[in-house]
């Protein structure tokens, strides 16, 4: 059985799913690594460098509770990736906990949105016998990354003379401009 395509005939109550480098032990479905060879995840891993991450740059958890002909299902995790600053373009890596929340709906019933709060949730249908959570828990990893990411919160990007990285040089290691440096050699 795929743990990514869930069979619905096991949520008559909250199930919880939980995902690290190995299979965890204490889950009631336990879900590794090789689970997450679709083609998907394969790029978002390769994207962030976690395809060699250790145990502790990737862990998630699922939990689905079933609510009348509905399931919601809420996915929390912890990655490491590797990313490229927006402004100094200097790779880092960081630590992002994410938490994102939505219902699976059959697929004759996803007219209305649910609302929790104030909150409009995110709904994913359903056909047949399985839930396949595929979609929504890679949903949930891109969207926990952030827009522009920054190496540090004061980055100082680069020089837009040089192109040096300002965090590195405190000024332009030219004493004269580029633009003008340049418009001499003509």
């Amino acid at each position: 059985m795929n743990p990514l395509r869930l069979p619905i005939s096991s949520f008559r109550r909250k199930v919880c799913v939980d995902f690290q480098m190995t299979p965890f032990k204490s889950s009631s479905v336990p879900v590794s690594w090789e689970h997450l060879s679709h083609e998907w995840f394969k790029d978002f891993f390769s994207e962030t460098q976690l395809l060699n991450a250790l145990p502790e740059d990737f862990h998630f958890q699922m939990t689905i509770e079933p609510q009348q002909s509905m399931y919601l299902v809420e996915i929390t995790g912890r990655m490491n990736p590797h990313l490229e600053c927006a402004r100094s373009l200097t790779p880092f890596q960081t630590i992002i906990n994410f938490k994102e929340t939505c219902y699976f709906i059959q697929n004759s019933e996803s007219d209305a949105s649910p609302v929790v709060g104030d909150k409009l949730l995110d709904c994913y249908e359903f056909e047949g016998e399985f839930l396949d959570v595929k979609e929504f828990l890679l949903d949930s990893l891109y969207n926990s990354l952030p827009d522009r990411p920054l190496c540090q919160p004061n980055c100082k990007g680069l020089c837009n003379e040089c192109g040096s990285n300002l965090n590195e040089t405190f000024k332009c290691p030219l004493s004269v401009p580029c633009s003008q440096l340049l418009l001499s050699v003509h």
